[in-house]
């Protein structure tokens, strides 16, 4: 499958398989559901939660994400998702998605992972 990458690209560029796999990913993360004009449900609650210090709220961000993206990008299997959050010495807050998946066409392992300022 072949499509159209959007993020850490300069220009348009096509993308296969795994790397448009991991560009769905990165759409889902990103977008908040209420974002998508003709798809409001599409999306992950991680902006709303970012930050939150109780782990119960972590532990539900950790499995609303995972089923947001089993939902919108079922060509994979979330297998185990980390969150980690820091702050760089410039002041500016992060957060660290691991993503261990498993690709569902090819039954290949990967890891996505990405670092969210914000």
């Amino acid at each position: 499958m072949k499509g159209v990458a959007l993020y850490g690209e300069d220009f348009f560029i096509i993308k296969e398989d795994l790397e448009l796999k991991k560009e769905n990913i990165t759409r889902i993360l990103l977008t908040s559901p209420g974002e998508r004009v003709n798809n409001l449900e599409f999306g992950s609650p991680l902006k709303d939660y970012i930050f939150e210090q109780e782990s119960i709220i972590r532990i539900d961000l950790i499995e609303r994400i995972k089923t947001a993206i089993q939902r919108w990008e079922p060509r994979v299997k979330v297998n185990d998702l980390r969150l980690e959050e820091s702050t760089l010495n410039s002041g500016i807050n992060t957060i660290k998605v691991e993503i261990d998946l498993l690709d569902t066409d090819t039954l290949i392992e990967f890891t996505y992972d990405t670092l969210i300022k914000y």
